[in-house]
């Protein structure tokens, strides 16, 4: 039976090859639409799914609270408890700690080298993560690489003993030049901790540590709980012990300034279980992440928005077919069949449709996915379509898609009664119930075409507005160069001995020599420093401000050590007293003070603050903050009091999502960057001389830095912006595929109106009708009804860009005009579909439209 109702499905399809071609290519475009999307989707909701009972590992964090902040500020830094805290806490069943590192791999002259991410962890991290050795174990000395690595770099095994000679190391954890101890079967794509090479922290630096429980550098703390222990328990008596522990070490909070800790603030501690870090979002996880919960929930409603648009494609043109098979219904009851038969039959040939759409949606999805994982800014691991549980649950989706959109059609021929249907000698008009039905699912198809547009039209003029704000500053053809200075000779300190403080040379003690140097070559307009790389972090190293000699808390503002030129050269706006002056003796030696270590010693320091800073010592306009005083204990506790002698215009460090950051610039610090501008033309080769300067895999001259990461400020800046300017691509990708299939609906329903009117035409023209009144009556209905469902679509399309506008803290104002021009592209697409059948019906002939029969 089964087999038959194919079979008969099948020749049905073929018999109408406008009616299949049409349906199958729409409802493709909108699988193709939700297997992209879901396909991504999914990939993020996998993160850490593949290691062992990942529900019952923890990362932990800390959290800073000072009074006048009683929201917990999160930050990526050290974790200050007492040793061995957490394993007191019961169900504690062990725990291991990781720290992000970067390294360059030798390239050809004058080519940039590949950067590698790896991990600097502990011995128990791949029996603590459950990863499979290839070859070696995690007892060998050296390096862990990725199969993939190894592959990559040395061919097939075997592998151990070979070289590993890599460039420059961001953190300068492992050597330039050691040996592979080990290689390990590739994690997945759908990691956090996903890396290609693995190095051991150095014992030394495990015993300076051993008081400190914490994630040396960048990295994290994992904890594993016990089978059998409640997760939310554990995390809330593992919180108390850490607060415990914490509360002990430091009675009044916290005493100094490491990595961004504000004094006296008191430390508190969360956990989120590992599957739930990858969409938590930085500043709750502190793990920089692909995923954002907005763009994947934006994405996920412009793919089922697509869907929708298809599916009703398909009812629609269903029902408007179903008026040609009544007798075809009615024959078949005539010789027995019973209605549950005839609803199983069309059931079955909607099966078969959306199986072949779905069959072309996914090797359209197959075709496109490079395209669009560019599109969204992700990388092609993260569409996936050949994940089993994805395959699954798009062929669950596939059945469901299947009945939702065959169901009314097959239940509509199913009560056809046959008496009724025989006597019609034509193509039967449809009755009021199908009327609604058929007109309202065209409505849908339209309104959501116009709410795609509209959405990705205001996301387009919100691109826009951040393209054109001005940001404070300008970066064009600004290169930043960072450098690390070696450390000067001195005796190794015992073991479990502190490292001193500020041990490393000051920028200004090493870097001179290439500063002049880059100077010297052509295309460089200006060269200084400043400390961009904490300008443009993602975390917020804030400093506390208190009133000299008092310990009152006003607030926490981000500090930016600067050359004296440095504002001048990135075209600060001056807004009231002085900028620093390279001319000024004053000014220049407070560079050599090292503003920020404990051996600065001043009286007063000179600043430059931004606008965002002024409320903090009690006034509103910036003439009135020339002169004011402020204090910042923890940065520089040696510095009796900051005075304010520039106010500059609000500097946007971060994208329009956030809200304006105050800034204290001062003259001098921890080691800057060199900051370099360039003339437009000379950009990209003073960028590869710069380069060349220290290639990847050769060491530094003795006593000279190198560097260590080679930026455009801009590019880097503006990539923070690409995600939502992807997400807008993709939402109009989808709007314009909305568009095309809603156009194909309209086109084909009205083809078949033509066909069921025919007869009605040719009466019509017969009695003196022109081809411009009939052209004009097919037209006319069909874009009437076009423009009513874009006009109800403008509430939704209004709510919609106002949620997605409303997570920006400065945004352009929603602008009422868009949502006419997004009808008027839809109804213009809807009069291109249809201008063809009114071509056609203004072009029957009426002796031959009379002899017509249905």
């Amino acid at each position: 039976m089964i087999l038959h109702w194919l079979s008969t499905a099948w020749r049905s399809l073929v018999s109408n090859p406008l009616f299949s071609a049409i349906t199958i290519a729409s409802l493709s475009i909108g699988c193709c639409g939700a297997l992209l999307a879901g396909s991504n989707i999914r990939q993020h909701l996998a993160f850490e799914r593949w290691i062992p009972d990942a529900e019952r590992v923890l990362l932990v964090r800390p959290h800073f609270q000072t009074a006048a902040n009683a929201n917990p500020r999160a930050a990526n830094i050290w974790l200050y408890a007492e040793n061995g805290a957490v394993e007191t806490v019961p169900g504690f069943l062990d725990q291991t700690r990781v720290g992000e590192d970067r390294l360059t791999l030798p390239s050809e002259p004058g080519q940039d080298g590949e950067q590698i991410r790896g991990l600097r962890i502990e011995r128990n991290f791949f029996d603590f993560f459950g990863l499979t050795f290839i070859e070696g174990s995690a007892g060998n000395d050296g390096v862990v690489l990725s199969e993939s690595l190894a592959h990559k770099l040395y061919g097939a095994p075997p592998w151990i003993d070979k070289l590993f000679a890599t460039g420059v190391s961001a953190n300068s954890t492992i050597g330039m030049r050691t040996k592979v101890g080990a290689v390990i079967r590739d994690m997945p794509a759908t990691s956090q901790i996903h890396s290609d090479f693995f190095s051991y922290h150095r014992p030394d630096v495990m015993a300076r540590n051993a008081t400190n429980w914490h994630a040396d550098w960048v990295g994290g703390h994992y904890v594993r709980v016990k089978p059998g222990v409640k997760v939310t328990d554990f995390q809330a008596a593992m919180a108390i012990a850490l607060d415990q522990g914490a509360a002990r070490a430091y009675p009044n909070g916290t005493e100094e300034d490491d990595d961004g800790v504000p004094a006296g603030a008191q430390i508190r501690y969360s956990s989120l279980p590992l599957p739930d870090v990858h969409l938590a979002g930085f500043e709750t996880s502190g793990v920089n992440s692909s995923a954002e919960a907005g763009m994947l929930v934006a994405m996920a409603s412009a793919a089922l928005a697509l869907l929708a648009v298809s599916a009703f494609n398909y009812v629609t043109l269903s029902l408007a077919r179903s008026m040609r098979r009544r007798p075809e219904v009615a024959m078949r009851k005539v010789l027995g069949a019973g209605g549950g038969a005839v609803m199983r039959h069309y059931l079955v040939e909607s099966f078969v449709i959306t199986a072949l759409s779905l069959a072309l949606g996914f090797a359209l999805a197959e075709l496109l996915h490079p395209w669009f994982a560019r599109s969204i800014g992700q990388p092609e691991e993260l569409i996936s379509l050949y994940d089993p549980v994805f395959v699954g649950g798009a062929l669950a989706g596939g059945v469901l898609l299947a009945l939702v959109v065959g169901a009314y059609p097959a239940i509509y021929l199913a009560h056809i009664r046959p008496r009724q249907a025989l006597e019609q000698t034509g193509m039967s008009a449809p009755g009021p119930v199908t009327r609604v039905v058929s007109g309202g699912l065209l409505g849908l198809q339209i309104v959501g075409a116009t709410v795609l547009l509209a959405v990705a039209l205001i996301m387009a003029a919100q691109a826009q507005y951040v393209a054109s704000r001005p940001l404070g500053y300008d970066m064009s053809h600004t290169l930043a160069v960072g450098i690390v200075c070696p450390p000067p000779p001195q005796p190794k300190p015992p073991p479990g001995t502190p490292e001193q403080a500020g041990a490393a040379l000051p920028a200004s003690a090493c870097d001179l020599p290439l500063v002049e140097r880059i100077k010297a070559m052509p295309g460089v307009a200006s060269v200084t420093r400043g400390g961009t790389d904490d300008l443009f972090a993602d975390t917020l190293g804030s400093a506390s401000v208190t009133r000299p000699g008092q310990s009152a808390h006003l607030g926490e503002t981000h500090r930016v050590a600067v050359e004296t030129d440095f504002l001048q050269t990135m075209d600060a706006r001056l807004l009231a007293g002085r900028l620093f002056d390279s001319s000024s003796a004053y000014d220049r030696q407070l560079l050599s003070q090292r503003i920020g270590f404990d051996t600065a010693q001043a009286d007063t320091v000179p600043v430059v603050v931004t606008r965002a800073f002024l409320p903090m010592v009690g006034v509103l306009d910036p003439q009135e903050a020339i002169g004011q005083q402020f204090a910042m204990p923890a940065y520089a506790r040696g510095v009796r009091a900051f005075e304010v002698v520039g106010v500059v215009e609000d500097w946007h460090r971060r994208t329009l999502r956030h809200a304006i950051d105050p800034i204290v610039f001062t003259p001098g610090g921890w080691t800057m960057q060199i900051i370099v501008k360039t003339t437009p033309e000379a950009q990209l080769t003073v960028r590869n001389a710069i380069r060349d300067i220290n290639p990847p895999g050769r060491p530094p001259a003795p006593g000279t830095p190198f560097i260590r990461k080679l930026v455009m400020l801009d590019d880097d800046f503006t990539s923070s912006f690409r995600e939502d300017q992807r997400l807008m691509a993709a939402v109009a990708g989808f709007a314009a595929f909305a568009m095309g299939v809603a156009a194909l609906g309209v086109f084909a329903l009205s083809a078949f109106e033509i066909r069921r009117r025919v007869r009605e035409i040719g009466i019509r023209k017969a009695l003196g009708a022109g081809p411009a009144k009939m052209a004009g009556m097919v037209l006319g209905q069909s874009l009437l009804s076009a423009a009513i469902a874009s006009l109800l679509a403008w509430p939704i399309a209004w709510w919609a860009a106002g949620a997605w506008l409303s997570s920006f803290v400065y945004r352009t104002e929603l602008a009422p005009a868009l949502l006419p021009v997004a009808s008027l592209f839809v109804i213009t697409f809807v009069a291109l579909a249809v201008s063809f059948n009114a071509a056609r019906a203004a072009a029957v002939r009426p002796n031959i439209a009379l002899r017509t029969t249905g």
